[in-house]
This record gives structure tokens, sequence and C-alpha cells, in this order.
């Protein structure tokens, strides 16, 4: 409460400064209160925070009093869209304003490059102290992502009470002198969920039962929420809090089994890129403002440099979001960047976290969203208006936003889904699968790679590369990929299935053979994804399936961003163009 008691005493004046700042004395007359040239700036990041557990987006629960009266103080972005469902990569992309393909940090072992400028790199040449608080993202300067922090204090274990983080932050903000940056990293929401005695049982549904996960994450919510009142009350002590824009939002979002898994990390669903993202600056943005347009992680870094009066660089993704806040144009317009490779008003988003997790990607406008896996092919699509929660996939479909989006996925290396797969699904631990594919003519193959989710998945292929054996013992998904040299080649196929049965194996859209069976499978012929795939790898029953996808033509070849008019004047309506 120590911050909003220091701005009771100035409020009229903060107020006529924000709403009618030209019409004030000039510079240095008697009397004046406005915002500082160079405004400091704390970004608190919660790792794993989904922003419907908060009350400022209409949780119905008290899980975040302090972030809720931030949000009533300022502005509440009510779309933002992580770049990324786990945080390394994430990380990476909005400390650059960069894509993961872009950043290279798509995995635990990619390094950012040194010709990537970071946010906190431009505030420090730019004179402003820098220093942040990290847990669980690595040692500092093993991924590059860091580089342009004077201080950087690691938290190696995890700090699941939030206590330790707050002590160090607490430190940092006591010790550093304006103009400043200041990022915290606080990891106490992610799983498990472990809030200290306190809060464990605050938000038990169930009083005769124990906590169920969701009580345990509410309750480290609410944790980290009363530590961020600590860091506010402390700059409102060093009488620093007019002076500063508290930035909240988080890494990523979390799963609870909305699409059949929990955590984050595996997929593109809402669920696990939604993110919170609160601005408060009331000295210079009235409060009380809630923006319904779509905006993206990638856009934070030239909104901050926006509101601190610095241009972005040229390499910049994303956009200053300020054009979205009243007043217009309180910050300084910063330079357009040039060519993006995806305009404004589409959000991309990536998962490639986990090794044994099939990387996907996926690109989201207000309305409409579309994800690609290009390991099997699979193409999903969502009409977000009339389904939220992402539960009837479109495609195929003839809507041309659909059309649209797909076609900009040619922008992104790497998502062409040509080739032969061969899967193998089963939870049951029980069943192995012995597969062997050979070519009947000339050629031979190549590329011949793996997806392991679980399990054991060994691929062996002959010295003249014209066959591969396989073995799959699959406790969730396996996938082979390989392709053929000329493209689409036929091929002969055995499958065995030993321990749990003689499961069909599925060719193509159409085709179906016994386990015990020597069967054949062009291209042409197996072409597309089984239609038993997607329900038995959802359930994780014993299958096998093999496919060919042919590579772009399964993207429909558009070379414009046609929109219709319903959607262009619903973009007009958000601000977006004019």
């Amino acid at each position: 409460m120590g911050h909003q008691i220091l701005r009771i005493a100035t409020i009229g004046l903060v107020l006529l400064a924000a709403v009618f700042g030209p019409l004030l004395p000039a510079a240095g007359a008697e009397g004046e209160s406005r915002p500082a040239a160079k405004p400091n700036i704390l970004w608190i990041i919660l790792d794993a925070t989904r922003p419907d557990h908060l009350g400022c987006y209409g949780y119905d629960l008290p899980t975040s009093p302090t972030i809720d009266r931030l949000a009533a103080d300022g502005v509440v972005f009510e779309n933002a869209i992580s770049q990324a469902p786990w945080t390394k990569a994430s990380f990476g992309s909005f400390l650059t304003s960069r894509y993961p393909f872009q950043t290279g940090v798509t995995d635990w072992h990619g390094m950012m490059p040194d010709s990537v400028t970071t946010l906190q790199q431009v505030l420090h040449d730019n004179g402003y102290q820098t220093g942040c608080v990290l847990n669980m993202i690595g040692k500092a300067g093993e991924y590059n992502l860091f580089k342009g922090f004077d201080e950087i204090d690691i938290i190696k274990k995890p700090d699941r009470a939030v206590r330790e983080t707050t002590e160090r932050s607490l430190s940092l903000i006591g010790r550093l002198h304006p103009p400043f940056f200041i990022m915290i990293h606080c990891y106490n929401v992610h799983a498990p969920y472990a809030p200290s005695e306190e809060y464990r049982s605050l938000f038990r549904r169930d009083p005769a039962g124990v906590p169920a996960p969701q009580d345990l994450y509410d309750g480290c919510i609410r944790e980290a929420d009363a530590q961020i009142s600590k860091m506010l009350d402390l700059l409102a002590d060093r009488e620093l809090l007019d002076d500063t824009m508290v930035m909240i939002t988080a890494d990523h979002g979390e799963a609870f089994g909305e699409h059949g898994r929990s955590d984050h990390g595996w997929s593109l669903y809402d669920e696990e890129i939604k993110v919170p993202l609160i601005l408060s600056y009331p000295a210079r943005y009235p409060g009380g403002q809630r923006v319904k347009a779509q905006v993206r992680l990638v856009d934070v870094l030239p909104t901050v440099l926006d509101v601190v009066g610095l241009e972005a660089p040229a390499q910049c993704e994303g956009v200053s979001v300020m054009r979205l806040v009243r007043p217009a144009g309180a910050g300084r317009a910063s330079a357009d960047p040039g060519r993006r490779t995806f305009p404004p008003w589409v959000a991309y988003s990536s998962a490639s976290m986990r090794e044994e997790v099939l990387p996907s990607a996926a690109l989201r406008t207000p309305r409409w969203k579309v994800m690609m896996e290009p390991a099997t092919g699979a193409i999903s699509a969502f009409d977000l208006a009339a389904d939220p929660g992402e539960s009837i996939n479109l495609w195929p479909t003839d809507a041309a936003p659909i059309d649209s989006l797909l076609a900009m996925l040619r922008a992104v290396p790497g998502l062409s889904p040509q080739g032969w797969r061969l899967a193998f699904t089963d939870d049951s631990r029980e069943t192995t699968y012995e597969a062997r594919v050979a070519l009947t003519g000339e050629g031979h193959i190549v590329g011949a790679r793996k997806e392991a989710n679980s399990g054991t998945l060994t691929v062996d292929i002959s010295p003249d590369s014209r066959s591969i054996r396989i073995t799959a013992a699959t406790q969730d998904l396996n996938l082979v990929l390989f392709d053929t040299v000329p493209p689409g080649a036929e091929v002969e196929v055995s499958v065995k299935a030993a321990g749990g049965g003689a499961p069909e194996v599925h060719t193509g859209t159409g085709g179906r053979h016994g386990t015990e069976e020597i069967f054949r499978a062009g291209g042409e012929g197996a072409r597309g994804i089984p239609r038993a795939f997607a329900q038995s790898r959802k359930r994780r029953t014993a299958g096998a399936f093999l496919w060919w996808a042919p590579g772009e033509e399964m993207i429909p070849a558009r070379t414009s961003t046609a929109l219709s008019p319903e959607e262009l004047k619903r973009l007009k309506s958000l601000g977006y163009i004019h």
C-alpha cells in the first residue's frame, strides 16, 4: 500500500500532466510535476502464469490483489501472445524482438549470435543501469541472452517459495541509480507447484481433500503477488515509483489438460502461449485502460524503447503497442524497422523445447489460428471467435484467412513437410514394433531421422541406403521421417508387433494392412495423414501408421494475404490499419 499513499499527494498534478501536458508551464516552471524524461523500468516476469488466473483478467478467486491494483492504475492488454511455450526460447524472443528461428534459441543448446542486439544493451548504451534476477534459465553467458546487463544475479536452484528471488530483487532495486532497467524472473508458479505453507491451502476447492494442482498453482500466484507488493513498496520508499513504468507479464502459459496435456512446452494452444501483459505508468498513461487488440511479446522491446524515447533497432520484428494506448503519441514514435516477416496483427509462435516433442509452428490473428506440425504434416485451423477453446479443427477449409496464414508460414525455414512418415503409438508399455522399409525400384533413402516422445526408438539404414530397419518400444508417439530419391518412390513395408496384440497398419488416408503382412506403397497411393492417426495419438492406443507428405503442395500456393471485408473492418476497428 506504500506506493498508493505516495501517489495521493501528487495525483492531481500527475493526471494534469498526463491529460493536459501541452497546456502546463514550460520546463522548469514553478509547481511543475511531469514524468521523467527517462523513466525507470521494472519488468516482472511470472513464469508459466496464465492470464485467466488473475483477477484483472476476470478470475473469480483473489489470486492477484497487487497485480490487480497495478492493472487498475495502468493498461491491460487482453490478448498478448508469447512466441514460444517455454522459457528459454521466449526470453530469447522478447529480449530481442526476434522470432526463435531468427535468434537460434530453439532448443536447450541453441546460442544467440553476437550480431543480435538485446533490449538491455540498447538501454545500457543510452545511460541506463541494468540488472536482472534469474531463476533456472541457464548460466548467464551460456546462451548469450543476457548481454547488456550490468548485474546478473542467478538463482541456480529454483526458488519455489520466491523468497530468495524477492530478497535479491529488493537488493537490486535498492542499489541501482535512476534511470534503471530491472528485470525480475519469478519461478515459483512453475510446476511442480510448491507454495509455502501460508499459501498452500488458500484456494483449496475441496476442504476435505488435498489441494489439487490448480489450487496449488493459484497459491503460487498469490505468493508471487505478495512479493511484488514488497518490490513496489521499496520503490515508493525511494520516491521512485512515480517515475517507474512497471510491467507484468509471463514467458508462457500453462496447460491443465485442455488438450490432453498438462505443464507447458508441448503445444501451441492458447493455454500455453497466451500471457498477461500489464503496463503501469500513471504519470504518463491514464489508468483503467484495456486493450483488446492482439499484441505479441516481440512487441515489448520496441514498446519500452518508445516509452523512453529511443529508436528500435532495425532487427525488430515487433512494433510499439503504445499506439493503442491513450494519450496517443505520449511516447516517441520509433522509426519503422522496415519489412517484417509477419504483419503486426499476426502472432507467430513455435514449440521446440523438449527434444522428444515434434516441433510445431502457429500463426494467430485476433480471430483465426493455424498450427502446423512439420514432422507429421498435420495442420489445425480454428475460428477463435466461434471456438475459443480450440476444440473444432476446421482443416481442411476454404476460409481465405486460413489460406493466407498458411501461405505466410512459407517464410519460416524448415517447415516443409515433404517425405515419408512411419509412426507408432501406444501407452501400454507392452507393444514393441519391428519394421522394415525398402525401395522396390531404383533410387535411395535420404534424410532418415527419428522423433521419440518416450520409450525407445532405433533406426538403422542399410550400407547401400536402400532400406531401413526400425525398432520401437513406444509409450506415447514415436516417429521416423525419411525421404526417397526420387520423391515418393514405391517402398515395400513389413511391420510386426509383439507383446501388445497386432494392431493394423494404416497407410495414407485409406489403406489398411495387417501387422504380419508385407505390402507395397507408393507416394501418391499413401498420400495424406491416416484418419485414425489423430485419435490413436491422442488416446495413446496401439497403432502403426505410414504416409507420404508431398511438401509445399500441402500449403495453398497463395501469393497475397487477402483478407475478407469483415477482417479488414475488424482490423480497422482495432487500430491496426487506417
